[in-house]
């Protein structure tokens, strides 16, 4: 049953939305096509992030985490913004991202950020990224979706099938695999 809609006749700034994340405060986060961060609490936008806020990257939101601390990560179509004590800080291509284009966030259990992109993942620990070049399995690049087995294999939902990454080792799961 749906309780309530809410669309810029309701005051939202554009009725499209890219993502949605419920923060650790019980707030609604909702990644916009294009106005950024709206956050929402019992109905009513409580906070706004966007790039006249000093968010960087672009305000089409397509991918939102957050860490156990808070600190939130916003993946927009030019760039990964991570929003830490009231401070952005941007990463890109300059960082180490395969492509700007951020298609999918995960936090993983040891508290690393997993982040699909429109050309590979990348694992970034401790602001450092280090990048995973799937092409080398049946040519995937688009990272849709992320999940994490209790034993720490990676899986990732890609334009070329489910590619899995367990022991540091990259492998298709596709029609050929029985999938």
């Amino acid at each position: 049953r749906i309780e309530a809609t809410y669309s810029a006749a309701e005051g939202l700034p554009s009725d499209s939305v890219l993502s949605l994340l419920e923060s650790r405060d019980g707030s609604l986060l909702v990644g916009s096509y294009t106005d950024g961060v709206l956050r929402m609490r019992n109905g009513k936008m409580v906070g706004h992030y966007d790039n006249a806020r000093g968010m960087p990257g672009s305000n089409q939101v397509r991918a939102l985490a957050e860490e156990a601390d808070g600190t939130l990560w916003i993946g927009t179509s030019r760039g990964l913004a991570r929003y830490r004590d009231g401070e952005f800080k941007a990463y890109g291509l300059a960082e180490g991202l395969p492509r700007e284009f951020i298609i999918s966030l995960h936090i993983a259990r040891d508290g690393s950020l997993w982040v699909g992109t429109a050309n590979g993942a990348a694992n970034i620990v401790g602001g450092k990224v280090r990048a995973l070049d799937m092409r080398e399995v049946n040519g995937a690049q688009d990272v849709f979706g992320m999940h994490e087995d209790d034993d720490g294999t990676m899986w990732f939902a890609t334009d070329r099938g489910l590619v899995r990454l367990r022991g540091g080792v990259l492998s298709i799961v596709g029609g050929r695999q029985g999938l």
